[in-house]
């Protein structure tokens, strides 16, 4: 915990790391990480680093609550497996603009909330995406819901600005989404 919190610690390597603990390197200079499988990391581990512009999961994870909030230069995470996005874990990163949600099981509240994401695709092993995943993502144009099965949140959209969605006719999201009629959700049909 604490471990690097606040440190001008630039580079490190987490190649052989399995536990990663709270808040280690929150307000940090480092510019890049690479995190390997099942590595266990703490609330806000990498919160509100400035410097960090690109991470890299080498495997199935799980990313905590505020793991990576208020890094305001990342913009490129890549995924090689499985994961989850928890509570606000990359909320405020105001420079993401592409993430790969193929590989993506669930999406908790404000997971990506105020950044600058313009598309998403959502792969087929999606179950959940929770109340305002997208808040105030105002590039966000197109969400694209690969799963028949995907649980969408009563609040899945509460921006007032229009999203076109692009899901199955006969699927469970687009039933859901009918059921909110939400003037600013716009149903496309793959």
């Amino acid at each position: 915990e604490y471990a690097f919190f606040n440190s001008s610690i630039k580079s490190v390597n987490l190649d052989d790391v399995d536990e990663i603990g709270l808040k280690a390197f929150s307000y940090s200079e480092v510019t890049s990480i690479s995190i390997k499988p099942n590595c266990w990391i703490g609330l806000a581990a990498f919160n509100s680093c400035e410097n960090l512009t690109r991470v890299k999961f080498l495997g199935k994870q799980t990313i905590p609550t505020y793991c990576f909030m208020n890094c305001s230069q990342l913009k490129d995470v890549k995924f090689n497996s499985t994961f989850d996005l928890q509570s606000c874990s990359f909320y405020h990163c105001k420079s993401l603009e592409n993430i790969d949600l193929e590989n993506c099981l669930s999406l908790s509240d404000k997971a990506l909330a105020d950044t600058a994401i313009k598309y998403v695709r959502i792969g087929e092993h999606c179950v959940f995406i929770a109340d305002s995943v997208f808040k105030d993502c105002k590039n966000l144009k197109t969400i694209t819901i690969m799963s028949e099965d995907t649980q969408l949140s009563p609040n899945f959209w509460t921006n007032n600005f229009p999203v076109k969605i692009n899901c199955y006719e006969h699927s469970l999201v687009f039933k859901q989404l009918s059921e909110m009629n939400n003037p600013f959700i716009h149903i496309d049909f793959l």
